[in-house]
């Protein structure tokens, strides 16, 4: 297997931003980031929760939403940055396989984010050999297609299978309301480059959105110590990547496709632990994903959609251990949307599902398998008194080999005041066995159970005309964790320990005035494995997150801190700086050329600066997995972007 040529590709994303910024269309002077008014902003129309058109106060889950308008103010050079800002999401890495990702609710447990499910407008991303890769996304993905982001906290599992365990994040990409091209082009310090664009076009019932990104930042350059304490390998950590985004709208039908690589740094297992030379090097990640959705109109109150969803991922090491990935996952999906009355909401689907991959380790081929599953689903939602609705779902699951399994959803939303509602939720979710994990070196563990969650949310949400506030309270009971036992092949069994997850999220918005915004959030969790207190995985009890924003007359003020609290000392690190507590400050300075200079005939011109970690804090992180007492480099130290954003 050989990786698909990643010059093609980069072409490909060269001539697209340069396709992006010649493309003709009708000249936008309007200067307005959002036409939203304040109230709508604050109770917008969310989709994930219920795959329909909802209220955000209405939705049937814990969802934070990151607009257009915050992107705008507080910059957006990757997805995993505006991750980042989302309320009790943390980054985390491992050695190898998954080197940039996210953690909700501290929830860490293996070793790549298989816990966490990523949406392109509702269509799930899914790696399928290791069941949660998503790098090269968080990193390469153009953001400039992106509209806004709805982020479920807590499971999905009822409307999404697999992988929903602890959150949801569903990308939804930018409307062609207009005929509307942007081009991003900015140097950066130290050496670096970045551009970006998007094209949105719409011929009568004909609409594209396109965009396309490149990214090369300097590499770093640092001796990494081996497990011994004293043993340095000199190494030089690449960060470069490409993004392409396409999508096509004909009247019912929608064709999406996105093509994301990113190169970056690894270590093995070996070199963590034994200080063998060699075990590190540069890994390369691919991801290409399809979808064709149709959607049609039965009668007034029953619409159904039809979608197709391929994912195709390939992982490669040029050094020890050499390893070469390839794996696709293909969905079936046919989904109904009933309203039969005026309250009462009800989602019913099934779908089919095809995984398979293949990998060679050292030149030996140790795995190539596939396996298949079916599901069926429903949710309903009913408003039985104008201050009170009730939400019942479940999801059924059938893999061969394995007895049927259902994962039920539970809750209501009582509103005591206009501006206040109060939610409890019971759901369930669960996360299939990969192949790797049933069928690495072709005779795995084949009898492996799914991973089970069990969470109950109880929250209170207040929302005024300027300003919103919530806090949430959360319990989660984790069973049947898949592990890596250390034996000779490599094994992995389900855990007879049950990992309980506690704690509280408070997440706010205020503003001030129409141009002064403030954000914030904070979490709080705490999680007991079996007989053991305390925090047992790589995640902070606690984090924290404030932003302050000016928006007027084409100038843009934004600063943005990120707090991520101290480990437990099980995560003290050998030789390479430790964990720990720190702060990410984030600035972001914009402004308009066209307040003072005559531009309107020929588009709208901004210069814009971003700091990212103004305060040149360097960043490791735990090697998330079965290595203990290493670290690993995450984040180089400041970085600032300088460069022209122009619309036509």
């Amino acid at each position: 297997m050989h990786l698909r040529n990643t010059f093609y590709w980069k072409a490909i994303a060269f001539l697209s931003i340069t396709y992006i910024a010649a493309a003709s269309s009708e000249t936008d002077s309007s200067l307005v980031f959002s036409e939203l008014s304040l109230a709508e902003l604050f109770n917008m129309h969310v989709t994930t929760t219920s795959k329909q058109v909802e209220r955000l106060s209405d939705a049937p889950g814990v969802i934070s939403v990151v607009t257009n308008d915050e992107m705008e103010r507080f910059g957006a050079r990757t997805l995993k940055d505006v991750l980042l800002r989302v309320p009790s999401l943390a980054p985390v890495t491992i050695y190898m396989t998954d080197r940039s990702s996210v953690a909700a609710r501290g929830d860490q447990l293996n070793a790549a984010a298989c816990h966490t499910l990523l949406l392109i407008n509702g269509r799930p991303v899914r790696e399928a050999e290791e069941g949660g890769i998503k790098s090269e996304m968080y990193e390469s993905f153009p953001v400039s297609v992106i509209d806004h982001l709805e982020v479920i906290r807590g499971p999905g599992s009822v409307l999404y299978g697999s992988n929903a365990f602890s959150a949801v994040i569903n990308v939804i990409t930018k409307k062609n309301f207009e005929n509307k091209t942007n081009l991003f082009l900015a140097a950066g310090y130290p050496s670096a480059l970045l551009g970006t664009g998007v094209t949105t076009y719409q011929l009568g019932d004909i609409s594209v959105v396109a965009g396309a990104k490149y990214f090369k930042e300097k590499e770093w350059k640092l001796d990494y110590i081996g497990k011994d304490g004293y043993t340095r390998y000199p190494v030089s950590i690449p960060n470069t990547g490409v993004g392409t985004y396409l999508e096509l709208n004909y009247k019912n039908l929608k064709i999406m496709t996105s093509y994301n690589d990113w190169i970056h740094f690894y270590t093995t297992q070996k070199l963590l632990i034994d200080s063998t030379s060699n075990g590190y090097g540069n890994v390369f990640y691919q991801k290409w994903f399809n979808d064709v959705g149709y959607t049609q109109k039965i009668s007034d109150w029953w619409n159904l959609s039809f979608n197709t969803t391929y994912t195709q991922s390939w992982l490669e090491t040029k050094a020890e251990p050499a390893l070469e990935r390839n794996s696709f996952d293909l969905t079936g999906e046919l989904t109904n949307f009933f309203n039969p009355i005026e309250d009462l909401k009800i989602v019913f689907g099934m779908l089919g599902n095809l995984v398979k991959g293949d990998q060679v380790l050292t030149s030996s081929l140790v795995l190539d398998t596939s396996r298949s599953s079916v599901a069926i689903y429903i949710q309903g939602d009913y408003r039985l008194f104008p201050s009170l609705k009730l939400i019942a779902g479940l999801q059924g699951n059938e893999v061969p080999g394995y007895d049927f399994d259902i994962n039920p959803r539970l809750g209501y939303i009582w509103y005591p005041m206009e501006n206040v509602n109060i939610k409890a939720l019971y759901s369930q979710a669960f996360r299939a066995p990969t192949i790797q994990e049933l069928y690495l070196l072709n005779r795995g563990t084949p009898d492996l159970d799914p991973e089970k969650v069990s969470t109950i949310d109880f929250g209170v949400n207040i929302q005024t005309d300027n300003a919103s506030i919530g806090l949430n309270n959360f319990y989660s009971k984790i069973s049947n964790t898949i592990i890596q036992v250390p034996t000779s092949p490599i094994r992995y069994v389900n855990s007879d320990e049950k990992t309980t997850i506690i704690g509280a999220e408070l997440e706010g918005k205020y503003y001030i005035t129409r141009e002064l915004l403030l954000v914030g959030s904070g979490l709080y969790q705490q999680n007991t494995n079996g007989d053991s207190l305390g925090n047992m995985m790589p995640v902070p009890e606690i984090e924290g997150k404030i932003g302050l924003s000016y928006s007027r007359n084409g100038l843009i003020v934004s600063a943005f801190n990120i707090y991520e609290g101290d480990l437990d000392k099980r995560y003290t690190s050998i030789g390479n700086p430790n964990p720990g507590e720190y702060n990410l400050l984030n600035v972001t300075f914009s402004y308009d050329l066209n307040y003072f200079l005559t531009l309107q005939s020929i588009g709208q011109f901004k210069i814009r600066i971003d700091c990212y970690n103004l305060l040149d804090k360097e960043v490791w992180l735990p090697a998330s997995g079965t290595v203990k007492y290493c670290s690993l480099p995450e984040i180089q130290g400041r970085s600032i972007f300088i460069g022209i954003d122009a619309s036509f």
